[in-house]
């Protein structure tokens, strides 16, 4: 379902492939809902990784359930893909008792395995 609600989203916006991580956390950001924009900052920019948090209260706040976060992110994770990028959540609401998730954004080509993501950082604890 998230992937359909994705493919909507890009259909109606119509997007353009990026090969910056800069412009590929924009383009994440400017296909939120524009009414939140407020909700979707791009903390930090370094030479490969833009990093970015959702500030929004989700409704898996402090449940545990991270592998349903993971797999509520897929919309997020389609959206990216589909713009030249990848989209990996390092800390979820659902396990972190943060109010804000991060997540990293890379291009496509990038490596990214030096980023563990929120739901196998969970295994390792």
């Amino acid at each position: 379902m998230t992937t359909f609600f994705a493919r909507v989203n890009l259909k109606l916006n119509k997007p353009t492939k990026v090969n910056d991580v800069r412009k590929l956390a924009e383009t994440w950001k400017m296909l939120m809902p524009p009414d939140g924009q407020d909700n979707f900052k791009i903390s930090t920019i370094t030479e490969d990784t833009a990093f970015v948090e959702i500030n929004l209260k989700c409704p898996l706040r402090g449940t545990g359930k991270v592998h349903t976060c993971h797999s509520f992110m897929n919309y997020d994770r389609e959206l990216v893909k589909n713009i030249g990028g990848n989209l990996i959540v390092l800390e979820s609401q659902s396990n972190s008792g943060n109010t804000f998730c991060k997540l990293a954004i890379r291009k496509s080509e990038d490596k990214v395995d030096d980023l563990i993501p929120a739901y196998l950082n969970e295994k390792m604890k």
